[in-house]
């Protein structure tokens, strides 16, 4: 017979610790908000960077310019994720902040340190084209460079790949809790031909695969598969605008960082860091916070008053007006309601 004795066992009336590998439904919901939240984060960030360059037919504007199109692709694919497992509220989006401090929501460059030692300390504050926000840019899509943890408590992640590996681990422990149809958004079919279906439309373990593989579409055009020089997939490659539609966000960045190493960086505008409350500033600030608005009620389902589409084209508009009156672009949101 075993001597339990001496096993200490929890008292009685007391859960016992849940796996560290072992996702709730609620853990998977939480982690598809970072995503979507994530997602459009990076979008002023780019667009920053990308409308400080005065050439707007010059390599390095159109390669950003395509992943800021793309960012916007990606948040809708994780709000379809978000909205297929059965939310127990409507999703939050922001707010949003781009401080030093604050860094990069949900992502810890720390835990890589030899990405930092190659690509240089982050900065989530916004700037202009400059090797801090090429590298910065770098980092944020940095594909899995290690097995990454894969407990749900944990909510930043050393890169965008680590966090996408870990969140397909908690989706495939919750096939049967997966219902197409609720709340899905598909605003880019046209700029995509041959992706085919961009929303969950089963449930159970055929929608779990219909998710997995917009979770692939995020993956293949963001960071890629490994550190290797990897072709996105053709299925899911832009078919109208992109300028390089064969290869990755990170690769994309890697080769503007490159061409500024080797001093063929291209004329940008400059400004005055320390310039707040300006005019173009206000006006920028004001049409963000329509734009998350309008992102907002559209991923939960609601009537949208302002078109998401001539919202995204008047920010642009106020990001480069910005630029031209010398002045940092800064964006405001205006909080997270749902």
């Amino acid at each position: 017979m075993v001597d339990l004795s001496n096993t200490v066992l929890p008292p009685v009336g007391l859960a016992r610790p849940k796996p560290v590998d072992r996702w709730t439904l609620a853990d998977v919901r939480a982690h598809l908000a970072f995503a979507v939240n994530l997602e459009i984060w990076t979008i002023p960030y780019y667009l920053t960077v990308m409308f400080s360059i005065k050439d707007i037919g010059h390599p390095a504007f159109r390669l950003v310019q395509s992943v800021a199109h793309q960012e916007m692709l990606h948040a809708q694919l994780a709000a379809n994720l978000y909205n297929s497992f059965q939310p127990s509220e409507q999703l939050r989006i922001g707010p949003f902040r781009y401080t030093r401090e604050g860094g990069v929501p949900h992502l810890d460059f720390a835990l890589d340190p030899e990405a930092v030692k190659k690509y240089g300390p982050p900065d989530a504050c916004l700037g202009g084209l400059d090797l801090v926000r090429l590298g910065t840019m770098c980092l944020i899509e940095l594909p899995e460079s290690h097995p990454p943890p894969l407990d749900p408590d944990r909510d930043e992640y050393a890169t965008l790949g680590d966090f996408y590996t870990a969140l397909r681990f908690g989706m495939r422990q919750h096939a049967h809790d997966v219902r197409g149809n609720h709340n899905q958004v598909d605003h880019f079919a046209n700029f995509y031909r041959n992706l085919g279906n961009t929303t969950v439309t089963e449930d159970g373990p055929a929608g779990l695969n219909q998710a997995l593989r917009l979770v692939d579409v995020i993956t293949e055009q963001g960071e890629g598969r490994t550190n290797t020089n990897e072709t996105i997939p053709l299925a899911f490659q832009n078919t109208a605008d992109d300028f390089d539609a064969s290869s990755s966000h990170f690769e994309k960045f890697n080769s503007v960082r490159d061409a500024v190493l080797s001093g063929r960086a291209p004329a940008t505008y400059s400004a005055d860091p320390h310039a707040e409350g300006t005019a173009p500033q206000q006006v920028l600030g004001r049409n963000f916070a329509k734009l998350v608005s309008s992102i907002r009620e559209m991923f939960n389902g609601r009537p949208v008053c302002d078109p998401f589409g001539a919202l995204m084209s008047t920010v642009g508009a106020n990001v480069l007006a910005c630029w031209r009156q010398g002045v940092v672009p800064r964006f405001s949101d205006n909080g997270s309601k749902a």
